[in-house]
């Protein structure tokens, strides 16, 4: 890992149908790819993620940080960094209510994550908005 160029950063997500990567210089992307998981997550992904450096033209001695997510991130041994889908998902959805200005109430669907207390208190804080979860979120997602 570099820290002389440190513009260069990469997400790759290893979910159970597919592989996500993202490559970025200085926040803008400059290249992306999707593939099949297949029946081997970690095989895979370090294949997709040697196929976006061949392709973007990199070496990966100057990316300065790599993230993994998905349900195989821990499978990428490549990684600086494993974070969970809730995670990202609630950064996710703090940066995009901060650029796009959308009303202050958010309401939370779906039984699981309108549940995990990490993502409510992430957006009240970070988010300055009060999330609302109804009683029955799986049942109100369905709707």
């Amino acid at each position: 890992m570099r820290t002389d160029n440190p513009t260069l950063t990469c997400g790759i997500e290893i979910g159970a149908g597919s592989i996500e990567i993202v490559l970025l210089r200085d926040r803008e992307r400059l290249f992306s790819l999707v593939q099949n998981t297949g029946i081997s997550p970690s095989q895979n992904g370090e294949a997709a993620f040697r196929e976006t450096l061949r392709k973007a033209d990199v070496n990966s001695d100057d990316i300065c940080g790599i993230v993994s997510t998905g349900y195989g991130r821990n499978y990428f041994e490549l990684a600086h960094r494993s974070v969970s889908e809730i995670v990202c998902h609630t950064k996710r959805t703090l940066c995009m209510t901060g650029r796009t200005g959308i009303e202050p109430d958010v309401v939370f669907t779906g039984g699981g994550v309108a549940k995990i207390a990490g993502i409510w208190h992430a957006l009240a804080g970070g988010g300055g908005f009060q999330p609302l979860i109804p009683p029955d979120p799986q049942i109100t997602g369905a709707l």
